[in-house]
């Protein structure tokens, strides 16, 4: 279904784009929406908007086994900071990176990568530094970051930040375009409504990810996998009729450690036998909203799925599977290659 703006050239005049992507119409809906409110821009209640620094700093950077978290675009969630696969630097390079600090109550909002996830520095480590493609947007007065931190999470918050987003050699947005963002004005008595209910939402994370760390710990041990490992090998011996029968010759697909694990498990069966392929093509009703999972929203960590709710017009041309609720989903390219999750069943 084709879309399209008609946009008057008043409407030009004092603008810093003029290509068709920025008047898309579901951006000026939310500029509408927001021009018919009390509203507030981040430069207005923020004390600070800063991100790494200098990029030569990047220079000093060397990765440790562990020391200080060290957060990397992909570690910023939609509303949460995970921290389960983080690098780490050495107290030397964070006495080196001052920008880079961050700290408790700061909102983290992605700024290259996948751009527009936003979350709340919430009972964070002593000491976490963040890069380069990260803002960090200091709060004064008696603003919450967590009201801030779940606008920039709903439809008119995420398409503010999705419509200012500038394509050249990697899509980007700017430490500038971040402090025009507009915020509703709340009362404090709304906000702190929302700040608790936001922190309960995050306290219920961690219950999930301590009862999933249960569930895997206590699987492992059925299995007999609990303390299973192996050492990578340099190189290994395989017959031309394992070649064959694998239909694959490339040196990874045979690495021992494979077999070894295969062998580990007691009467594998392949998930062909146990499950079947959900093969079915809904029809797409143009008139409708839908609740579509990409690649990305499968977390490779916690096995945790994410959806975005996006009109007809907005679905990707292959968005054509439904899915009721109880599905194993497994992502099958990179970056998120392996995840595995399960669709809630609501």
């Amino acid at each position: 279904m084709i879309t399209f703006s008609i946009i008057q050239k008043s409407q030009l005049e004092g603008a810093h784009r003029m290509d068709a992507e920025y008047f898309q119409p579901v951006y000026l809906e939310v500029e509408s929406k927001l021009n018919t409110i009390n509203t507030k821009t981040i430069a207005d209640i923020s004390g600070s908007v800063v991100n790494f620094g200098a990029y030569s700093l990047c220079n000093f950077i060397h990765w440790e086994e562990q020391g200080i978290p060290y957060l990397n675009v992909q570690d910023i969630k939609d509303g949460y900071i995970d921290f389960d696969n983080t690098k780490f630097i050495s107290e030397k390079v964070d006495e080196i990176l001052k920008k880079s600090k961050v700290k408790e109550g700061q909102i983290i909002m992605t700024m290259a990568g996948t751009i527009g996830n936003v979350a709340v520095a919430h009972k964070i480590p002593p000491k976490v530094n963040s890069n380069q493609a990260t803002a960090k947007i200091t709060l004064k007065g008696s603003v919450s970051p967590y009201y801030i931190t779940a606008f920039f999470n709903s439809y008119y918050g995420k398409n503010q930040i999705l419509r200012e987003i500038v394509s050249s050699v990697q899509p980007n947005i700017f430490l500038f375009q971040i402090k025009n963002f507009k915020i509703p004005v709340a009362s404090e008595s709304k906000q702190k409504e929302i700040e608790t209910i936001y922190i309960n939402g995050l306290e219920q994370l961690e219950n999930a990810k301590a009862f999933f760390n249960q569930a895997d710990n206590l699987l492992l041990e059925e299995l007999g996998l609990k303390d299973f490992d192996t050492e990578e090998n340099l190189s290994s011996i395989v017959n031309l009729s394992d070649v064959k029968s694998a239909g694959r010759m490339d040196a990874e697909y045979f690495q021992p450690k494979y077999s070894k694990l295969i062998e580990k498990l007691k009467n594998p069966k392949p998930l062909d036998k146990i499950a079947r392929r959900r093969k079915g093509i809904v029809k797409i009703d143009t008139k409708k909203d839908y609740k579509y999972i990409e690649i990305s929203d499968v977390n490779v960590g916690s096995g945790e799925i994410n959806y975005n709710t996006l009109s007809a017009r907005e679905l990707p041309a292959n968005a054509k599977i439904k899915i009721d609720g109880g599905e194993l989903i497994v992502s099958k390219v990179r970056p998120t290659r392996g995840a595995v999750g399960i669709i809630p069943d609501d």
